[in-house]
C-alpha cells in the first residue's frame, strides 16, 4: 500500500519549494523529533529525479543514519535509484540517482561524485550538527559542486534550528539561511503525531551553582565528580527504580562511562533486571546487540553517554531519566527528544530531569536559547513537595497528586517567567478572553518604513484590547509560510501579496473572527501569544463579491 504524506510533511515540501523559486538563498526545515523527516526527504528525492530528471545528494554524519536513510528512501519509492558513500559501511557508489553520503568521506570528492551529471539539490540532515566554527567540509564539497552546477541549492533538515555546540543553524553568513517552515511539538502532540509527555525533578538534583563551565558548556569533570558519587547515584537510581515499576522502556543518560557504569551496577542491584549499557567505547556487536535487546523489549533499561540523541529510534521508551546537566538547547532538546515518538503500549512519556534542564531551558515546544550561555536568568523551578511533579510556578495545585500549595509560597512578578518547569507550552495557564470585536491595519516597524508591511490584528473584549498580532504577509520564508498558515484558516480565498489588501479583506468582514482567543506569556518573552482560537465560520464569498467591493 502507498505512503501518505501527513498535512504538516506536505506543508514542508512545499514550503521549501517555494522558498527555492522566490530565493536565492538556502532554506531549512524544522520537524520534531519523530515527526518524520526522512519521508520529506524521500518525497523530495522524487519530485527532484521523477519531475525535474535531476540528481539529489544527502549528507549526513552517523553511518547508522545513512543506512537507515537509504533504506527508508527505498520503502517510499522501491524505483529509485539509491546509492550509498560511506568508508564506515564500505560503500562507495557514486553513479546513483539519489547519493546518501557521510560528510567526512565525500567532502573532498564534489567533482569525482558529480561526473558529467551534477546534482540540482543537496539535503543537510541533522543539520544542527554542523558545528559553529569548522563547517570548512561543507563549504568545500559545495563550492566543488557549483563548479558543475551553479544554480545547485542546499535544504537543511534538523529537529533542532540551534546548533548543539550553540548558536543558530541558519543565518546570513551560513549556507543555510532561513527557517522556510517549523511544525510545531505541541500541535504535533495534541493532534496525535507525537507522545504526551510529562516530567518530574529528581529529589538528588544538583546545584547548578556546584558546577563550572567551561567553552560554553558544564565541565563535564567538574560535573562528573558532583553527580558521581556513592550517595548521589543510589539516591538517584532508588528513584528512578520507583518511579519506573510500572514503565516499559527507560532510557537513561549519563556524564561519563564511569558514571554510566555506576549507574548500571545501582539500577540492577535495586531491580533485579539486567541494564544495558551504551558509550562510545563500546564495541559495535556489543552496541548493536543491546540496542536490539532495548528496542525489542528484552532489555527494560538503558544507560548512555551522549550516544543515543539524535537517529536513535526507540518508540516504544515511556522515560528518559537525565542524570546530569546541559547548557546545550540543542543536546537538551535531543534526550528529551528520544521519548516523543507514538507507541501503541504508552499513554506518555515521563521525563525525570537530575540536572535542572526542564528549569533551564523552558518548555519543549518553545525552548529558549541564550547567546551568552551561562546562568543569568535561569528561572525559579516549582516542583511539587509531595511528589516532585515539575510545573509552572503560576500552578496552585499539582497537576499530578493534588497538592494546594500555600499562597505564601508564590513569589511575586514571575508570571512571565513561570513557565519554564513545564514541558511543554500546553502546561503554562492560558487566559481565555471572549472576543467582541478584531481590526485590521497595516503596521509599518519604525526605522524600516521602506521594508515590507505587515497586518496587526488587534483583538477586543468589550472595549479593552487584549492581544495583538502581526501577520507578516509580505515577508518571505518562515515569517510568510506562517501567514499563509493563519489565512488558510480563516478565508477560502487565496492570500493577498499586500498587507493593504488583506486589511481591506478583513475590515470588510471577508475573514472568519474568533469568539474565543486563549493566550500564554512563554518564559523570557515580553510580549502575550495567542495559542488557541475559537473560529467562527469561514464567510463564503465569490470573488464577483470582492471586486464589487473594491479595496
Amino acid at each position: 500500500m502507498p505512503h501518505e504524506l501527513r498535512y504538516y510533511q506536505r506543508e514542508a515540501i512545499d514550503s521549501a519549494y517555494d522558498f527555492i523559486r522566490n530565493r536565492k538563498d538556502n532554506p531549512c526545515i524544522v520537524l520534531p523529533t519523530g515527526a518524520g523527516k526522512t519521508p520529506v526527504m524521500a518525497n523530495i528525492c522524487n519530485d527532484v529525479v521523477n519531475r525535474w530528471n535531476g540528481r539529489v545528494l544527502i549528507l549526513s554524519h552517523v553511518k547508522e543514519l545513512i543506512k537507515q536513510t537509504a533504506e527508508t528512501l527505498h520503502d517510499w519509492h522501491p524505483d529509485l535509484d539509491v546509492g550509498v558513500y560511506s568508508a564506515g559501511l564500505n560503500r562507495r557508489d557514486k553513479k546513483s540517482d539519489i547519493l546518501v553520503a557521510s560528510v567526512q568521506s565525500v567532502h573532498k570528492r564534489g567533482l569525482e561524485l558529480t561526473g558529467d551529471r551534477p546534482f540540482n539539490i543537496v539535503m543537510v540532515d541533522e543539520a544542527h550538527r554542523i558545528p559553529t566554527s569548522g563547517d570548512g567540509m561543507y563549504r568545500k564539497l559545495l563550492s566543488d559542486l557549483e563548479v558543475a552546477s551553479p544554480t545547485i541549492r542546499v535544504i537543511g533538515l534538523t529537529a533542532t534550528p540551534y546548533r548543539l555546540k550553540g548558536g543558530y543553524v541558519c543565518s546570513d553568513e551560513h549556507f543555510l539561511n532561513e527557517i522556510c517552515y517549523e511544525a510545531n511539538v505541541r500541535e504535533l502532540i495534541v493532534k496525535g503525531y507525537l507522545c504526551p509527555l510529562t516530567s518530574k525533578r529528581g529529589k538528588s538534583s544538583v546545584d547548578s551553582g556546584e558546577l563550572s563551565i567551561k567553552n560554553g558548556e558544564f565541565d563535564n569533570k567538574i560535573m562528573s565528580d558532583v553527580y558521581d558519587t556513592d550517595e548521589k547515584v543510589s539516591l538517584a537510581c532508588q528513584e528512578i527504580a520507583n518511579l519506573t515499576a510500572s514503565r516499559k522502556s527507560v532510557l537513561m543518560f549519563c556524564c561519563n562511562i564511569e558514571h554510566a557504569e555506576h549507574v548500571q551496577e545501582s539500577i540492577q542491584k535495586l531491580t533485579g533486571e539486567h541494564c544495558g549499557i551504551v558509550t562510545g567505547e563500546s564495541k559495535k556487536e556489543d552496541r548493536d546487540k543491546t540496542i536490539h535487546q532495548f528496542k525489542s523489549g528484552q532489555l527494560k533499561y538503558l544507560v548512555n553517554v551522549n550516544v543515543l540523541t539524535e537517529g536513535f529510534d526507540a518508540k516504544q521508551v515511556d522515560c528518559v531519566a537525565i542524570i546530569r546537566a546541559t547548557l546545550s538547547p540543542g543536546l537538551y532538546y535531543q534526550m528529551v527528544g528520544r521519548g516523543l515518538r507514538i507507541h501503541p503500549q504508552k499513554e506518555n512519556c515521563l521525563i525525570l530531569d537530575f540536572g535542572g534542564n526542564v528549569a533551564r531551558h523552558g518548555c519543549v515546544d518553545d525552548i529558549q536559547v541564550r547567546a551568552d550561555r551561562d546562568l543569568k536568568g535561569e528561572a525559579p523551578a516549582r516542583s511539587c513537595p509531595q511528589c516532585d511533579c515539575i510545573m509552572p510556578t503560576a500552578y496552585t495545585k499539582c497537576q499530578d497528586c493534588g497538592f494546594v500549595f500555600e499562597v505564601e509560597e508564590r513569589k511575586p512578578n514571575h508570571e512571565h517567567s513561570a513557565a519554564t518547569d513545564a514541558i511543554t507550552t500546553d502546561q503554562i495557564p492560558a487566559r481565555k478572553y471572549t472576543v467582541s470585536e478584531v481590526s485590521y491595519s497595516v503596521h509599518e516597524k519604525k526605522g524600516f518604513e521602506s521594508g515590507p508591511k505587515i497586518m496587526r490584528v488587534t483583538y477586543y473584549e468589550g472595549l479593552i484590547a487584549v492581544a495583538d498580532e502581526w501577520i507578516c504577509i509580505e515577508h518571505t520564508g518562515f515569517a510568510h509560510e506562517k501567514a499563509r498558515s493563519w489565512w488558510r484558516k480563516r478565508s477560502k480565498l487565496d492570500m493577498p501579496h499586500e498587507s493593504r489588501d488583506a486589511v481591506a479583506l478583513g475590515t470588510r468582514g471577508f475573514l472568519a473572527e474568533p469568539t474565543e482567543i486563549s493566550i500564554i506569556r512563554p518564559p523570557g518573552e515580553r510580549f502575550d501569544r495567542i495559542v488557541k482560537y475559537e473560529l467562527g465560520e469561514i464567510p463564503d464569498i465569490e470573488e464577483a463579491e470582492i471586486e464589487a467591493d473594491a479595496f
